[in-house]
């Protein structure tokens, strides 16, 4: 059974225009939701970062050297006394979404204090070697068994010479979870948005035609014996207006026509 295309009614105009308001308000839709997930990672982000950075500071407040000796005082109360007799992570699964994650280590990257987490994540050398040059790191790092680590590495400074290594992080698993949940919504809430624009499109270009509606009325009522009728011009001078007064101008042209043709 062959199918002729061509012979296909095309869609009103009505259903036209419902088509087009409802693809414009689909991209715009997309647009702002890609715009909100954008500011929303971002936002999440710097304030991590800036958490990370507030911690650094607040471990570094509590270390002196005093003529090469280190002295660590425990200022968060996370640190414990010695890293000898820890649990290696590497023999079992280290859940660092609710550990202490800080380290700290000397010049030469020897290991003075470290939280027992911390031993989980994979550490990069550019972490230690950068701060030493007077750049702090920051970056991803991951642990052994695949989770997500913010990290933040800074060097303490004695006469322009680094003497200790501040490092400390923060699970990403709780953000990235924010983000997946907020993508979730956003492909839930989609389609009922696309289907009120389109309904809303509709009902809008349905008021839009109303008073072509009108004229469509009064045209079909004026025959031949009833020229002297008029079709209502509306207020707005827009297209229907001159539409409206096109239909009259012919109105009156048939009228003075017939008007002759009886005399």
């Amino acid at each position: 059974m062959k199918i002729h295309f061509n012979r296909l009614r095309p869609p009103g105009i009505r259903l036209q225009l419902t088509c087009w308001y409802t693809v414009v308000f689909a991209i715009l839709l997309f647009i702002s939701d890609v715009l909100l997930y954008t500011q929303l990672q971002s936002s999440l982000g710097t304030s991590l970062d800036n958490t990370l950075q507030f911690q650094a500071q607040q471990v570094a407040s509590g270390i002196s050297n005093d003529n090469g000796t280190v002295t660590i005082q425990d200022i968060t109360g996370d640190l414990p006394e010695t890293h000898a007799n820890i649990p290696d992570p590497r023999d079992s699964s280290v859940n660092v979404t609710f550990g202490t994650l800080i380290r700290i280590l000397d010049a030469k990257g020897s290991i003075l204090r470290t939280s027992p987490a911390f031993r989980a994540l994979i550490i990069p050398t550019v972490s230690m070697t950068q701060p030493l040059h007077g750049t702090p790191w920051q970056g991803n790092v991951m642990t052994r068994d695949g989770q997500p680590v913010r990290l933040r590495s800074m060097a303490l400074f004695e006469n322009n010479v680094p003497f200790v290594i501040v490092q400390v992080g923060e699970s990403l698993t709780q953000l990235n979870s924010t983000l997946h949940n907020v993508l979730i919504e956003f492909l839930l809430i989609a389609p009922f948005a696309l289907l009120l624009g389109a309904c809303g499109s509709y009902w809008l270009a349905t008021r839009a035609f109303i008073p072509i509606d009108r004229l469509t009325l009064t045209a079909h009522q004026i025959n031949a014996g009833d020229l002297h009728q008029r079709v209502p011009i509306p207020p707005a001078r827009d297209e229907v207006y001159r539409l409206a007064q096109t239909l009259n101008e012919m109105i009156e042209h048939l009228d003075q026509t017939f008007t002759r043709q009886r005399r």
